[in-house]
C-alpha cells in the first residue's frame, strides 16, 4: 500500500451512507446507466455508456464534465481507477466490466427515500 492507503476505505459499502438523498436528475443517470447494461457490447460501447454517465451526472449537478480517460488493461480490476479533482480528470483503469447488480447502487430505496423531498444531494 502506498503512503495514503491507511485512510483509504476497504470497500464501497465503508463510504454508502443508506440514508443519503440524491437529485432526481442523478437518479435518473444512474437508472439510464443500469437500463444501458454497461457490462454488455464492445469496449468501444461500454466506453460511451460511461461517458453519457458521466455527462448526465455532472449536468445533474451543475459542474463541468470531468474528463474521462479509459486506461484499458482488460487483465486488471478498476482498483487502482481515480479522479484529480485540480484537473477534473476521471480515470477509469482495468476492465470495463460490471454485473448488473453492481450498477444498481440501492438506488431502489435511495428513490422511495428520497421520493417527495426536494433538493437533495
Amino acid at each position: 500500500m502506498g503512503m495514503n492507503d491507511a485512510n483509504y476505505p476497504r470497500s464501497v459499502a465503508e463510504v454508502m451512507d443508506p440514508g443519503k438523498r440524491y437529485k432526481p436528475a442523478t437518479i435518473r443517470a444512474v437508472k439510464a446507466f443500469a437500463r444501458s447494461r454497461p457490462w454488455t457490447g464492445s469496449l468501444e460501447e461500454r466506453q460511451r455508456k460511461f461517458r453519457e454517465l458521466n455527462l448526465a451526472l455532472a449536468a445533474a449537478y451543475g459542474v463541468n464534465e470531468p474528463r474521462l480517460i479509459f486506461g484499458n488493461d482488460e487483465s486488471t480490476d478498476s482498483g487502482r481507477s481515480c479522479f484529480i479533482l485540480a484537473l477534473n480528470v476521471i480515470i477509469l483503469r482495468g476492465r470495463l466490466a460490471l454485473s448488473p447488480t453492481s450498477t444498481s447502487l440501492r438506488t431502489s430505496s435511495t428513490v422511495r427515500a428520497s421520493e417527495g423531498r426536494a433538493g437533495g444531494v
